[in-house]
């Protein structure tokens, strides 16, 4: 599992995996990129970013417990983006990031 904080210099990449209508529009609220979202540790961790405020970037290989991982999120008003990557596969790594 891979927990990124992305602060204020690395912003630009938002622009390229969020869509606006969920892009933060405060500079003051955190973006995370959680890998391993869709269950265990890694839903836990995404689920406590989000009350705590930070909009979630969720991405897994099982996209069906990723996108249940962000509903969670997203009835408790928070904010979250899902992606399906296959992290030992680097084509998909790079896709993911571009």
């Amino acid at each position: 599992m891979l927990i990124l904080y992305v602060d204020k210099g690395v912003r630009a990449s938002e622009k390229k995996c969020v869509p606006n209508k969920n892009r933060s529009k405060s500079d003051k609220d955190p973006i995370v990129l959680i890998t391993g979202s869709g269950s265990g540790i890694g839903k836990l961790i995404a689920i406590k970013f989000a009350e705590l405020g930070a909009q979630c970037i969720l991405v897994d290989i099982d996209q069906k417990s990723n996108n249940q991982t962000a509903n969670e999120i997203l009835n408790q008003n928070g904010k979250a983006k899902t992606f399906k990557c296959d992290l030992s596969n680097r084509k998909e790594v790079y896709k993911l990031v571009n």
